[in-house]
């Protein structure tokens, strides 16, 4: 009889000890402070210890964004850093317009690979700040012997009316309209083709200053384009004083006087009313 109660007993502390381990209550042998952190900071708010990540993301570099300049270009490519065999054949002038020439000086815009002969670029220098007609860079070298020069481009102009001339200041256009009449300075050595029939400083121009009086035809030839439409090429600039105003250094770029051969008339009478010399 003992020894039944007794295995029962042992069979009753068996399944209690099993229902404890079952609840998921920790005995009291395991430790349950839980593990020091990887980053220890100290209790004078310093960090210390703190292992650098070696899996440091780079982001990767973008592409540099196309640049969309005004005009559109053609290239050349050419085949040689010698300045004296690399191949300017089909290049312009990018203010005048004129074939490329060694002897008149080579000077290329680092940004949009444009030419300049030196005359062109003093005329930049003077009535454009320096900038690139195409692009509006500065950034204009002179091209010699020792420097690369793989490539090149010529610049076309874009094509301007009186309604949308003021977009574009600060670069070579081609304009075409009627000349409403031709003024002369006080001083006579100045001349505007006024395309709108309003006053020198109010209307929209193509001016001609003594310096390049001669080379853009001379007086007489000036003067006889009063009636003409004419197409021209020229740089267009704001003046603070006279306004908008297309500026050109010879006479080849009239590209249409209106004659169809450039030979010119009489003279006509020129209006001096509200000159501004």
């Amino acid at each position: 009889m003992k020894f039944i109660v007794v295995f029962f007993f042992v069979i009753y502390a068996v399944s209690r000890i099993l229902e404890f381990f079952d609840s998921g209550s920790p005995p009291s042998s395991i430790n349950t402070t839980s593990a020091a952190p990887r980053n220890r900071i100290s209790t004078t708010g310093t960090q210390q210890d703190i292992p650098k990540s070696t899996n440091t993301f780079r982001p990767k570099e973008k592409s540099k964004p196309k640049i969309n300049f005004k005009g559109s270009f053609s290239s050349v490519d050419t085949d040689s850093f010698d300045l004296s065999s690399v191949s300017i054949e089909g290049l312009n002038d990018a203010f005048t317009g004129e074939k490329l020439d060694r002897k008149l000086g080579l000077n290329q815009c680092v940004n949009c690979k444009v030419f300049y002969h030196n005359e062109s670029l003093q005329v930049l220098r003077e009535a454009n700040g320096s900038a690139c007609v195409a692009c509006q860079s500065k950034s204009i070298i002179a091209i010699n012997q020792e420097q690369p020069n793989k490539t090149g481009r010529n610049y076309n102009p874009d094509v301007v009316t009186l309604l949308n001339y003021r977009n574009h200041e600060g670069s070579v256009i081609t304009f075409e309209g009627k000349v409403e009449r031709v003024q002369v300075s006080k001083r006579g050595i100045d001349y505007a083709i006024m395309f709108e029939n309003k006053s020198w400083t109010n209307g929209f121009k193509l001016v001609f200053f003594g310096g390049s009086l001669e080379r853009c035809g001379g007086s007489d030839y000036i003067q006889s384009l009063n009636g003409n439409t004419i197409k021209v090429r020229g740089l267009l600039k704001n003046d603070p004083t006279f306004g908008y105003e297309i500026i050109i250094s010879q006479r080849s770029m009239i590209l249409d006087d209106g004659f169809g051969n450039g030979n010119s008339r009489p003279n006509r009478n020129i209006d001096d009313n509200d000159l501004p010399f």
